[in-house]
């Protein structure tokens, strides 16, 4: 077979012209088209790397019909992932990735007579064969490419839902809770919900009524497409209790002297220390009781009332504090005795030369001054610088001028300091006059004297009846018995036959 070499030449330049701006525009136009599709839940559809692969695949197809030579690269077991080894394969050989075959490359064979020939085209130009290029000898089996037809994925549209609002009712005054509602979907659950809180209650959980009703839970699901309530329900909390012990707190050789009705209580964990039970009040004579502290020292821990929240984890111990209340037992003890006289025993009092602050003092001693008419029993004088000798003389005078009209009477002097004197010596010279009218204390003078360590007058007690009994005629020696009265008090009576004078002597 013979060509015509110079047409062909110019036919296969043309023709190549053709195809490479073909190419140049359809490879243009794959750049332009080459997108990311991404569907409405904004999925990827498709990749980049595919697109590159195939477009790849094209270019190369296209470099076949223009006749370029396929570059060799080492072939690929699929099976087993490696590489041939260079022995496997023919250099005149390639592998068809889309056929999965190898194909041998075959050259067109021309006529030995027309190679070395130089023959005109047409044109009248000269064409030699020997010059024919790899790409006029060899003639590749150009295969068209099948795009992949790619068809992105629909989803159907999430539905629109409109929320339902809920309210929170916490079914309570005092209850606190964080949000006053939520809104939820309806045919989703409730979802977390809030915890109220309410001191002395525990939340039982959200109902649908404020009484009774279903309960709503977070995995509860909303049925109702409406707003509605939920409702707190609440239990009163059982609440732990605690033992509070009392101890007296007092040196041993006293602790029989205190009285303490009950030495433990009960109290509730947040509660007040009376709430349950009431907190012993514990009495010790002479002594005052300041309150039940946290710490035995005086002066240490902290004073706990029974209005006080208990606020411990564990059982608690109270100690009691005291101070000394001398002054105030002894006063305490002369009202006691001074009300267990009654009206009608009330001895019939006058005052020589009295004042209000006399009057006060004989009505302290429940005695009942003389009114107009009335015969005393007693006269009291008060007198200043206080001396036995002055008493004496002083008794005698007022007797001798009351006696005629007042035939009987008795004379008592008491020294001013009943008036002037400390808080003590008043208390003890009110319990000296009650004594010498009504011998209501006897014995407990000297232990008042010793306790309160006052220095007083006896009274002087005038009668004219000689050798007659009187109450209150004691003489406590401190020198030798100090303020504690150890010893008997020594009584003293001086009976004169002319006078018939007793006399009560000075406790110093």
């Amino acid at each position: 077979m013979r060509y015509n070499m110079p047409k062909m030449k110019k036919k296969n330049a043309i023709i190549s012209r053709i195809l490479i701006l073909a190419a140049f525009m359809f490879m243009m136009l794959l750049l332009c088209g080459c997108r990311v599709r991404v569907s409405n839940n904004s999925e990827v559809l498709s990749t980049l790397e595919d697109d590159g692969g195939w477009l790849q695949e094209t270019y190369q197809e296209r470099r076949d019909e223009l006749g370029i030579p396929v570059a060799k690269e080492p072939l690929i077991n699929r099976d087993s992932g490696e590489d041939y080894d260079s022995e496997d394969y023919e250099d005149d050989e390639y592998y068809d990735e889309e056929d999965e075959e190898y194909y041998e490359e075959e050259d067109e064979e021309y006529d030995d007579e027309y190679d070395d020939e130089d023959e005109e085209d047409e044109d009248g130009e000269t064409y030699s064969p020997a010059r024919r290029t790899a790409t006029e000898r060899t003639l590749p089996q150009v295969r068209t490419p099948v795009q992949q037809q790619r068809t992105p994925i629909r989803r159907p549209a999430t539905p629109v839902v409109v929320g339902v609002r809920v309210t929170f009712d916490l079914n309570a005054d005092d209850a606190k809770c964080s949000t006053t509602g939520m809104t939820v979907r309806k045919g989703y659950t409730y979802g977390t919900l809030p915890v109220p809180t309410r001191e002395g209650y525990d939340f039982k959980g959200w109902f649908t009524a404020k009484s009774g009703g279903k309960e709503v839970t977070s995995k509860t699901k909303v049925n109702d497409d409406k707003a509605h309530t939920l409702y707190a329900h609440w239990k009163k909390a059982e609440k732990k209790k605690y033992k509070v012990s009392f101890v007296k707190n007092v040196p041993e050789e006293d602790e029989d002297k205190v009285t303490l009705d009950k030495d433990e209580i009960k109290v509730e964990e947040g509660g007040k220390y009376g709430g349950l039970e009431k907190m012993p009040s514990p009495k010790w004579d002479k002594h005052k009781f300041e309150g039940w502290y946290t710490e035995a020292d005086e002066g240490a821990g902290t004073k706990v009332k029974s209005s006080d929240k208990f606020s411990g984890t564990s059982d608690q111990t109270l100690y009691a504090h005291w101070s000394d209340d001398t002054l105030g037992w002894w006063n305490k003890r002369f009202e006691e005795t001074a009300n267990n006289i009654a009206p009608e025993s009330k001895v019939i009092i006058a005052l020589d030369e009295g004042d209000d602050h006399d009057k006060k003092l004989v009505d302290e001693c429940k005695g009942k001054l003389a009114e107009e008419g009335e015969t005393p029993e007693y006269i009291v004088k008060i007198i200043k610088n206080y001396s036995e000798e002055s008493a004496k003389t002083t008794a005698e005078e007022v007797y001798n001028t009351v006696s005629a009209e007042k035939p009987g009477v008795k004379v008592i002097i008491l020294s001013d300091e009943v008036h002037k004197g400390s808080d003590e010596q008043k208390l003890l010279y009110k319990m000296m006059l009650m004594d010498a009218i009504y011998g209501s204390f006897g014995s407990d003078l000297d232990s008042a004297a010793a306790d309160l360590d006052a220095t007083v007058f006896y009274p002087y007690v005038y009668s004219k009846d000689a050798g007659a009994e009187e109450p209150g005629i004691e003489e406590i020696d401190t020198e030798e018995q100090g303020t504690q009265g150890t010893e008997e008090p020594g009584v003293e009576v001086i009976d004169t036959e002319n006078q018939g004078v007793e006399e009560i002597s000075t406790v110093n």
